[in-house]
């Protein structure tokens, strides 16, 4: 087996916290990132860097230097990698909550539309993620909602529109959509290809929780 496709390490449970029950939506689709993410590996091909938890030390280098609360989840000092070695799974489920499921309004998108869009913001960006999002909708709703600019904001129109739309088998579209973004990404980058049956394989499982 090629160096580059080693398991990562298993991922601990992650059962909630902060006063937010294990059963929660934030909770069930933590649980499902961290079985698509698994945990500590250093892929040479990932631009990222070491990632662990699917936070990379690139990611968690920059959030660090803008955001205090990540700031002060870790011991003074430059972020290196063994702040991403040593991460434990609340550290990152602190990070997650932060960082991407609140900004990506994910609390307010229907259920299995938030595992969908919360995947994606993590793994792609929030931005990318909402336009994900709205070109999803504009598919599905075939012109029987008002088309939303695919401009990546998710604000009141996007997440109004996608209850709207989420009778018109929104997931299976949002599904496409990250599939083919995943295949754009290898036309672009084709060093990338060693990840692409790993992406598609993640792409059919969005808004599977």
């Amino acid at each position: 087996m090629p160096r580059y496709a080693k398991p990562p390490q298993p991922v601990p449970a992650f059962e909630g916290f902060a006063g937010r029950d294990r059963n929660d939506r934030f909770s069930i689709c933590m649980r499902a990132l961290l079985a698509a993410e698994g945990g500590f590996n250093d892929i040479p091909q990932d631009r990222g860097g070491a990632t662990n938890f699917g936070i990379s030390l690139r990611f968690l280098r920059a959030e660090a230097a803008i955001n205090p609360a990540v700031r002060g989840l870790f011991p003074a000092g430059p972020i290196d990698i063994e702040d991403i070695r040593q991460l434990t799974v609340e550290q990152a489920a602190k990070i997650y909550l932060w960082c991407f499921w609140v900004p990506a309004k994910c609390d307010a998108l229907p259920k299995h539309i938030d595992h969908a869009v919360f995947d994606q913001a993590v793994n792609a960006g929030i931005r990318t993620a909402g336009r994900m999002l709205q070109r999803a909708i504009n598919i599905a709703s075939k012109g029987a909602l008002p088309t939303l600019i695919e401009d990546g904001a998710i604000g009141l129109q996007t997440t109004a529109a996608a209850h709207r739309a989420y009778g018109v088998d929104l997931v299976a579209v949002f599904r496409r959509v990250a599939a083919d973004r995943y295949r754009g990404l290898v036309v672009a980058r084709p060093s990338q290809s060693v990840f692409l049956n790993g992406w598609l394989a993640r792409a059919a499982k969005l808004g599977s929780v």
